[in-house]
């Protein structure tokens, strides 16, 4: 049992975690690899999402409202 406030197993001192984030990737079919891509191409990723899936969600209320309306 480690104390939570730790960030090392003290018997072997081996840091919790370790080599986790340097081995995950994130890999679209479209896009590629999201972790090679800047700051701003991942900002613009995110932005052109979020646009998509709100008219995504606008075209459904649309229909929806003059199908149950």
């Amino acid at each position: 049992m480690v104390p939570i406030e730790l960030d090392l197993c003290n018997e072997c001192g081996t840091p919790f975690l370790a080599g986790v984030a340097d081995g995950a990737t994130v890999r679209l079919p479209v896009v590629g690899e999201v972790k090679s891509m800047s700051k701003s191409q991942r900002l613009m990723m995110g932005i052109m999402v979020a646009v998509a899936l709100m008219a995504l969600i606008v075209m459904v209320a649309f229909i929806g409202g003059h199908i149950f309306g």
